[in-house]
């Protein structure tokens, strides 16, 4: 056993280091997603055990679907198994062996989030949920009345602010206007307010505008993060315009639990298509094609009678003037129907036909009497 695991390290390697890491990701928020969940990790605001705890075994493996190869070096590294027959394993048959080593403590969650490199995650499980996963515990119970916040919920909080604006996602004006110039001017030092006002004369006089790039070269991010309430930075920055902005929270929606995963969108992942939610059903959606679905308005030639009743008047009086109303118009032939032929019915009488099966009413002859027993 010791020579199979000798040999499979030379294959299969852990998915990247953490201490050099930069996302390779197309999209900023990607690369935001994935930069933060890992600087957590890294300063232990999270643990792979709570990572784990919201995407178990069998999550990760069922979204690694479509990737044999990403499945089998976790798998190897994990448990021990050849990486020739770990490709073989299905999602689900590798999900099962990935927690039984789990189970028996041939593996643990640190193992496993290291081998799940920090990009595969972003693209292959849930943006919402990794979120969720990002944001648990104190991040969530954020509030003003907490006046002792642990530094790394502190350290995190400052560097989702400089990723966000790193990866384009907000913009210093985004955060100025988020916090507001009174509520900076509230809570900066005295000497700091000084020395931007010092700044803005200094380059009115030379003409040129005090933006909000200008601002944070005087006062930098991490002395803003210290002297601003933690609280309206949260709110005002990261929940306001970077996780809604940005779809990373749903408003209204219910907070996910840990241990059920939903996969990644489809242009998100190589998978063809993704589960259905595990709560609810889809609207119902009229069909164009069926005509008992649309409403059709009344014809032009047919206008909604137009009386005047008071609001005492009830329902069953605003009925009775509808009535006569209406009696009092022309009877209406919709556009499908043909006009009826000359010398025929009115239109809107019933067609008087004879039976076929019926004999021929019986003529009545004056003075003649019918004999008894004959009808």
């Amino acid at each position: 056993m010791a020579d199979d695991r000798g040999t499979q390290s030379t294959t299969a390697q852990p998915a990247h280091d953490r201490e050099s890491f930069v996302s390779g990701l197309g999209q900023g928020r990607e690369r935001f997603l994935a930069h933060v969940i890992e600087h957590g990790l890294e300063i232990s605001r999270r643990s792979p055990d709570d990572f784990v705890r919201w995407f178990p075994p069998a999550a990760i493996m069922e979204a690694l679907r479509e990737r044999s190869d990403l499945r089998a070096n976790i798998l190897a590294l994990t448990t021990g198994i050849k990486l020739k027959i770990a490709l073989k394993k299905s999602p689900s048959s590798a999900g099962e062996d990935l927690q039984i080593a789990m189970d028996e403590g041939e593996t643990d969650a640190e193992s496993i989030v290291l081998l799940f490199h920090p990009d595969d995650r972003v693209r292959y499980l849930d943006a919402k949920r990794l979120w969720s996963y990002v944001i648990e515990g104190e991040l969530s119970q954020l509030d003003g009345a907490q006046r002792v916040v642990p530094d790394a919920t502190r350290r995190h909080i400052s560097f989702m602010v400089e990723r966000a604006l790193v990866e384009s996602l907000v913009t210093p004006q985004d955060i100025v206007e988020g916090l507001g110039v009174p509520r900076l001017i509230e809570h900066l030092p005295k000497a700091v307010v000084e020395r931007l006002l010092s700044t803005a004369l200094d380059l009115g006089r030379s003409k040129q505008p005090f933006t909000e790039e200008r601002m944070f070269e005087v006062v930098p991010l991490a002395t803003l993060v210290e002297h601003v309430p933690l609280h309206d930075i949260w709110q005002s920055v990261i929940v306001a315009r970077v996780a809604e902005r940005h779809g990373l929270v749903e408003g209204g929606a219910a907070k996910p639990q840990p241990g059920v995963a939903k996969p990644a969108a489809a242009s998100e992942r190589l998978r063809p298509t993704p589960r259905p939610p595990a709560f609810g059903v889809e609207p119902l959606v009229a069909d164009p094609n069926d005509v008992h679905s649309i409403e059709e308005p009344l014809p032009p030639s047919m206008p909604l009678p137009d009386f005047d009743v008071d609001e005492d008047t009830d329902v069953g009086q605003r009925l009775q003037l509808a009535a006569a109303r209406l009696a009092e118009q022309p009877p209406h032939r919709p556009s499908s129907v043909p006009p009826p032929k000359l010398g025929g019915p009115r239109f809107g009488e019933p067609e008087r036909r004879m039976p076929s099966s019926a004999p021929p009413p019986a003529r009545k002859i004056p003075g003649m009497v019918p004999k008894p027993g004959r009808k």
